[in-house]
């Protein structure tokens, strides 16, 4: 059977955010990872998300924390499944779904650093390498 897990983590800063294991419940995906895995997996990437000043979306928080460089994109898809599909490649499930639990508000964490954020209604994707 495939499902999916979720728990709670707090960053290094002390904000809570809730994590989503399989959020696609993709067949492919190992059961035996634990959420600490995955977050060992995402890096900085959910802290980059989560912190910031109260009320900022998770893309402002990325657009301020992250200092590397990054340019957000929609040729990428993220379908009802949450599925990311790219042209010409093959679709890539979610590792993890991360939430903020004061708005709802949901990103997705992929293999490869590629992340996917919500911004009025539309999927954007960057990738956090």
């Amino acid at each position: 059977m495939i499902n999916n897990k979720e728990f709670s983590s707090t960053t290094p800063q002390g904000v809570t955010f809730i994590g989503i294991t399989n959020p696609s419940l993709y067949e492919g995906f190992d059961p035996k990872l634990t959420a600490s895995d995955l977050i060992e997996y995402a890096g900085l990437i959910p802290q980059l998300m989560c912190n910031g000043e109260e009320g900022k979306t998770f893309k402002e928080n990325i657009d301020d924390n992250y200092i590397y460089g990054h340019q957000w994109d929609t040729r990428a898809t993220i379908d009802d499944k949450y599925m990311y599909n790219y042209p010409e490649d093959e679709p890539l499930a979610p590792i993890l779904m991360i939430v903020n639990p004061r708005t709802e508000e949901q990103a997705l964490i992929y293999p490869y650093a590629l992340v996917a954020v919500q911004d009025g209604g539309e999927w954007l994707t960057t990738r956090l390498d």
